[in-house]
C-alpha cells in the first residue's frame, strides 16, 4: 500500500512535491481511513483538484514513469536515453537529475525506495526498510559508488554492482538475479495499476471486452443513470474493417495483420 510519492524536477515540478496517504487528525471522513503497519493511519482513497496546468497530469506521469523505469530498467541497452524531462524554465533546474521517491508497505514492512536520473544515467539510488519501525539503510549508491549493508542486504553483492550499467537500476539487476528483498519491491510496483484517462486508447481493447460482460455492463448503466444524462442503455458491436478505408501509410504487413 502507497504512503507516499515524492517528485522534482520533473516537468511542471521544479522544486521536490510530495503527495502523501497519510490521514491527518482531522474526525471527517473516518471511514476513508484505516490503520497499516507502524500503527499508521491511511487514506484509502485521496483526490486532487487545481486548475488547468497546475501540474496533477504530470504528477501521473511521473507516477507513472517511475512505476514503468523500475519494472523495465534492466531491460535497456548501454545507449537507451532515460525518458526523463527536467524542469526547463530555469538554466539550474534542466541540468539537474530529476528526484523520484516512493514509501509504501509491503508483506507488513515499510520501504523507502528512491532515484535520481537525467536521460542519460542514475546519480544516486537508495533502498531503506523499516522491519521495526526504525529505519535501516539496505543500500545506497552515488554514481558508480554503492553502500550495501551486507548484514540486512547479503543479496546486494558487488560483482552486481559492476553489472549495473549507468542507466540502470542497482534494485531492477539485483531482482534479475533472485535477491529476494529486491524481488519484494519490484512485485510491489508490479501489483500497482497506473490508470489515466490522458491515454485512453491504450484501455479501449480492455473497456470493450468488459462491456461485454453484464454483471460490469449493469454497474456503468448503474452509474451513468445516477449522473442523471438521459442515458438509459447502450451496446457494443464490432467493427468490421474494409480494407479501402485502412489509412494509406500502412504497410501491406499490417494490412494483412488487420484483415
Amino acid at each position: 500500500m502507497l504512503i507516499q510519492f515524492t517528485v522534482g524536477n520533473f516537468r511542471s515540478f521544479k522544486d521536490k512535491f510530495t503527495l502523501t496517504l497519510e490521514a491527518s487528525n482531522v474526525k471527517e471522513h473516518e471511514n476513508n481511513t484505516f490503520k497499516a503497519a507502524d500503527n499508521l493511519l491511511l487514506l484509502k482513497s485521496s483526490s486532487l483538484y487545481g486548475a488547468n496546468a497546475s501540474g496533477k497530469s504530470n504528477l501521473f506521469n511521473a507516477f507513472a514513469f517511475m512505476h514503468n523505469f523500475i519494472l523495465n530498467s534492466f531491460n535497456a541497452q548501454v545507449t537507451t536515453r532515460i525518458l526523463v524531462e527536467p524542469f526547463k524554465l530555469s538554466t539550474i533546474s534542466e541540468h539537474k537529475p530529476s528526484h523520484f521517491e516512493m514509501v509504501f508497505i509491503h508483506d507488513g514492512i515499510r520501504y523507502r525506495y528512491g532515484f535520481e536520473a537525467s536521460t542519460e544515467k542514475i546519480y544516486s539510488e537508495w533502498l531503506f526498510s523499516y522491519p521495526k519501525g526504525k529505519e535501516t539503510k539496505l543500500f545506497t549508491r552515488e554514481g558508480s559508488s554503492f553502500s550495501i549493508n551486507k548484514l540486512k542486504f547479503p543479496e546486494g553483492k558487488t560483482d552486481l554492482t559492476f553489472r549495473t550499467r549507468q542507466n540502470a537500476l542497482f534494485l531492477s539487476v539485483i531482482a534479475q538475479f533472485n535477491g529476494e528483498t529486491s524481488k519484494k519491491v519490484i512485485n510491489w510496483f508490479n501489483q500497482v495499476n497506473v490508470l489515466s484517462g490522458l491515454n485512453q486508447q491504450s484501455y479501449m481493447n480492455f473497456t470493450y471486452q468488459k462491456l461485454k460482460e453484464d454483471s460490469f455492463k449493469s454497474q456503468i448503466l448503474k452509474f451513468i443513470k445516477s449522473a442523471d444524462i438521459d442515458i438509459e442503455d447502450f451496446f457494443t458491436e464490432p467493427l468490421v474493417l474494409i480494407p479501402e478505408n485502412l489509412p494509406p501509410f500502412l504497410t501491406e504487413d499490417a494490412r494483412k495483420q488487420l484483415a
